[in-house]
């Protein structure tokens, strides 16, 4: 998807300024990873953040809560996530 669609979309359906949640597939060793770009990125901590767990513990599903103030926030977020070794998934 080009960049243009994706703003178009996240503009659809999101309020910015407002409140956008990171949905990440991680391997263990990456989390505080994911944790820590994301809140550089984003310019501030997390309102907000929970963690599932695989039942074999080789994976976890965490969700970070954040305030973008722009969909461009959000892809920068997304771009970012993509640079992470050990992050499988990114929703």
């Amino acid at each position: 998807m080009d960049r243009e669609t994706a703003i178009e979309l996240l503009l659809q359906h999101h309020e910015f300024p407002g409140s956008f949640v990171f949905r990440v597939i991680v391997e263990p060793h990456a989390l505080e990873t994911v944790s820590d770009a994301l809140t550089e990125v984003m310019g501030g901590a997390p309102t907000k953040r929970t963690e599932a767990w695989s039942r074999t513990r080789k994976y976890c599903s965490i969700r970070l809560t954040y305030t973008a103030q722009s969909p461009e926030d959000v892809l920068a977020g997304f771009a970012r996530l993509g640079d992470i070794d050990g992050v499988r998934a990114q929703l």
